[in-house]
């Protein structure tokens, strides 16, 4: 344990001293070494980062460091859940979606003292406040590691990104939902094996098409602590307002881990402005059509690595939330003028219904590439 330690600090050194030359994808933030629990317990994790693309950066002045708000751990000392049963408010008129639900999609608990759009850094979220939210992670024996965020749409199917499954057999993941402190086993969680992975034309170049769908062995969607979000329809424009990210991913740079799920609040910016920030700072290939963008103009505040994956969160004006956007990419993380790139899922939307409602294996393998 003690010469683990030093290894970590020693690669974090390394990794650090590149950090500023370097852009990032965020994923993943921490590794996990695991002592046999039931299914599979972490007890212990370093803060050795992975999963920097490398790239010349330009010279950019570091915003100051936000709160302490980065993330990321894993639990297992069995800790029954004090935390009250989520109540969730439903709206009248049901979804506009292209994928039926047999549990109400898109619904958060409600909690108007901390829904205002100034809030903005990143905070602890509620426990069952992102029923949606999961952990994916790596197995290695008894050993898990959250590698990536994702988003139920169905008890089924989770997305996340594709460099985040990317070259990884779908045996050597899983997915935990209903989660809240990864440190804990809080009695709602449930672990469920990757049967497969669909993509669709994935680029690694340039992080086009950063999609990917997990099929995974059946949830139960209890509509409190774990129920699916809306996939948008084709015509649902996100491309104004305000969004939530939520992950155990990194909020700073250099920031320490946490062990709660986080939630931060950035506005969404306009697909033009985007495109313009990045093409100026040379990065003119990276921002493709269908990607949409969030971030404050100061900085200080993202998604980072660990948050890649996740979902990006809007509400419409039916009062659901709708998985508008999956973490894909950014310059660093809360760079002022660098918001975060986010793979735009209504550009997918009519992709994942058929790939929801495929009768087969070989229905799927026709609109989709099956990667493992």
């Amino acid at each position: 344990m003690v010469r683990n330690f030093f290894l970590t600090i020693a690669c974090v050194l390394i990794v650090k001293s590149k950090q500023e030359n370097e852009s990032i994808v965020r994923y993943p933030p921490g590794h996990f070494e695991a002592e046999p629990f039931k299914y599979y317990s972490v007890s212990n994790l370093s803060t050795l980062d992975f999963g920097f693309v490398f790239a010349p950066l330009p010279t950019l002045t570091q915003p100051s460091p936000g709160p302490d708000n980065g993330l990321d751990h894993f639990h297992f000392q069995w800790q029954p859940s004090t935390a009250p049963r989520p109540v969730r408010p439903r709206p009248e008129r049901k979804p506009d979606s292209p994928i039926g639900y047999e549990v109400t999609c898109g619904t958060r608990r409600s909690n108007p003292s901390k829904d205002d759009i100034r809030i903005v850094g990143g905070i602890n979220a509620e426990p069952g406040e992102f029923p949606w939210q999961v952990s994916l992670q790596l197995l290695t024996g008894w050993s898990a590691r959250h590698i990536c965020g994702g988003t139920i749409i169905s008890k089924h199917w989770v997305v996340t990104a594709a460099h985040c499954v990317d070259g990884i057999p779908s045996s050597s993941l899983s997915v935990v939902a209903g989660d809240y402190d990864l440190y804990k086993v809080e009695g709602h969680e449930q672990r469920v094996d990757v049967k497969r992975v669909v993509t669709k034309g994935y680029r690694k170049g340039n992080f086009s098409n950063d999609i990917a769908l997990l099929q995974v062995d059946a949830l139960h969607l209890d509509g409190v602590w774990t129920a699916p979000l809306c996939v948008p329809r084709p015509y649902h424009n996100f491309c104004t307002g305000y969004a939530t990210v939520t992950g155990w991913g990194r909020l700073s740079e250099s920031g320490e881990l946490p062990q709660l799920l986080q939630r931060v609040t950035l506005p969404m910016v306009k697909k033009k402005d985007c495109k313009q920030l990045y093409t100026n700072a040379g990065y003119s290939n990276f921002v493709q059509q269908c990607q949409i963008c969030s971030g404050w103009e100061q900085g200080g505040y993202d998604s980072c690595q660990g948050d890649s994956g996740g979902p990006l969160a809007c509400k419409r004006a039916d009062g659901y939330y709708y998985l508008c956007g999956v973490v894909s990419w950014g310059v660093g993380c809360a760079r002022p003028r660098y918001p975060g790139v986010y793979t735009e899922v209504a550009c997918f939307s009519s992709w994942i219904r058929d790939i929801v409602y495929a009768r087969n294996n070989r229905d799927i393998s026709a609109i989709s590439n099956v990667d493992h």
